[in-house]
């Protein structure tokens, strides 16, 4: 019960001074800004997430052809109904280890 009550404590708290002037500017999302860099491509939920989120960047090694969502099987950083866009970068370990990235685009959207 204790619990319950301190929960709903919490809740009902107005919002603070920085919360208010953080409204309409994004900075209220948990990735503004940020770059993630990982080794394999995000699935379809985890790119969700990161559109919620407002991701800047993503990079990734290894694509996932079957449950990807950044280019591997859907474009979900690209899609037309969302209202966050950012970028992807498909990442290739060379020689020398020098790391070559290449955009990762939804070829389907472009007119050429």
């Amino acid at each position: 019960e204790e619990e319950e009550e301190e929960q709903e404590e919490e809740t009902n708290e107005p919002p603070t001074k920085k919360q208010k002037q953080c409204v309409g500017t994004g900075e209220l999302y948990l990735c503004t800004g940020y770059d993630l860099y990982t080794t394999f491509e995000p699935c379809i939920m985890c790119s969700m997430a990161l559109v919620h989120s407002r991701i800047r960047r993503v990079f990734y090694l290894q694509k996932n052809k079957i449950f990807g969502g950044l280019g591997g099987n859907l474009y979900l950083h690209n899609e037309k109904s969302l209202n966050h866009k950012f970028e992807v970068f498909q990442c290739q370990i060379g020689e020398k280890s020098e790391l070559i990235s290449k955009s990762v685009l939804d070829l389907s959207t472009k007119s050429y």
